[in-house]
Parts: C-alpha cells; structure tokens; sequence
C-alpha cells in the first residue's frame, strides 16, 4: 500500500512542475521578457567567488551533466555558451534549481504569489525526493512538531474542505501529512481538468486500498484517522468525467 501510494504521489509532484513550469512562462510573457535576459541574470547571480579567487558555476556545472545524457546532450551542444531562452533552460535543470529560478524571478518582480509558489514546491521537493528514493510515507503520521508550517492558502483549503481547527492543528502538525496536503493542494488547483480526474482515479484507488483491511487497524487511532483525512482530502479535491 506505502508503495503504491509513493508511485501515484510520485506522479502527481511531476505533474506539478510541468505545470509550474507553464505558469511561470506565462508570467514571463505577461511581463514582456525575452526569455533570454532572465536566464542570464539568474546564471551570474549563482556564480559563486571563493576565497582563492576562483569561481563556481553550480547551475551551469548541474547543465554540463546533460552533455552525457541521450535526452539534454543536443540542446546543450546547440547553446554553448548557455545563451538559452527560458523555456530550453526550464528542460535542463532538476526540480530544485527550478524552484531556485522561481524565487529569483519573485524577487525581481517583488511578486508575493511567486514567492509563496516557491515554498510550496519546496515542500513537494521534498516529497517527490522521498518518494523517488523508495522512502516509506506511511510509517509514521502521528502528530509532530513539523520544520515549517503549512501554507495560508493549503490550510484555507483543506478548512474548505471541511476540516475541524483541531484536526488541522493535529494533522499539520504531521511534516508528511503537511507535504503531502500540499502537494495534493497544488495539483488540484494547478493541473488541468483532464490530469486532475485521471489522477482523482488512482487516488480513490489507493483510498479503496487503504481501507481494505480497515479491521487491522483498529486499535490504531492515528492511522485510522490519517486513512480518513486522505479520503476526505481526495473527495474534496479531486474528480472524475462521471
């Protein structure tokens, strides 16, 4: 169940950065660049000088790597002196330095959505690293003391969805709960209609599956109520063409 619930939450982070990635070319354009100068700045402002005198180019060393790779080692080559327009430069770099380019750009515009666009998809960073790692989600959902709170807007939604000030502050409280409502959060609110019903189906799959054997885990309050809170979460966010 833990494994299919990462392969499904795994999808769902990929389908959230190809659609940040669309959002963010759509501000670009709204905000008239070229979609060259904005790659450019972001490349000097990660170039680092150290102490001897010599400097690192972290963004442009994490490009290099594509050189060897059968999928980027063309467009590399075709922009050699990383003159690349926005929307090549958005198909080289990992999941992590977007998200770096997405707080840069929320700086230069002074743009407060951005801003908190960008640490949203930290948080789905972070789960899309533990799942792609084959970290266990489920093992522990007990209440915590979590590194961040959860977003105004995630937490908004989910009193939207129904949910008691006192299961939000229970829940929340969760690191994994709170990264995974966010990532559900973003998806439903982001993707387009036909993802999100096709992703709502395997999510009420994985709800099916979870209460399966609802009888083993009856002594288990946490995990009987986290079982609950994903259920009601999907049902809230999530549907299909029916």
């Amino acid at each position: 169940m833990d494994y299919e619930f990462r392969q499904i939450l795994l999808a769902v982070t990929i389908d959230i950065e190809h659609f940040a990635k669309i959002q963010l070319l759509d501000k670009l354009e709204q905000r008239g660049e070229d979609g060259y100068s904005i790659v450019s700045s972001f490349l000097e402002s990660n170039d680092r000088c150290n102490k001897d005198g010599s400097v690192s180019y972290y963004v442009k060393t994490e490009i290099d790597r594509g050189k060897s790779g059968c999928y980027t080692n063309d467009l590399v080559a075709r922009y050699p002196s990383y003159d690349y327009p926005v929307w090549v430069f958005m198909e080289l770099i990992p999941f992590g330095t977007f998200n770096q380019f997405v707080q840069f750009v929320a700086g230069k515009y002074s743009d407060k959505k951005l801003r908190n666009s960008f640490y949203r998809l930290q948080s789905v960073k972070s789960l899309r690293n533990a799942c792609g790692h084959n970290n266990c989600i489920l093992d522990d959902m007990k209440s915590g003391r979590p590194s961040y709170q959860v977003s105004y807007d995630v937490k908004n939604a989910l009193r939207a969805a129904g949910f008691s000030e006192t299961t939000l502050k229970t829940k929340m409280s969760n690191e994994r709960l709170q990264q995974i409502s966010t990532a559900l959060y973003l998806h439903h609110s982001s993707a387009s209609d036909g993802v999100v019903a096709a992703k709502g189906d395997q999510l009420r799959y994985i709800v099916k599956r979870m209460y399966r054997n609802i009888e083993y885990y009856e002594k288990n309050d946490v995990v009987k109520s986290s079982f609950s809170f994903f259920k009601q979460v999907i049902d809230a966010w999530f549907f299909n063409d029916d």
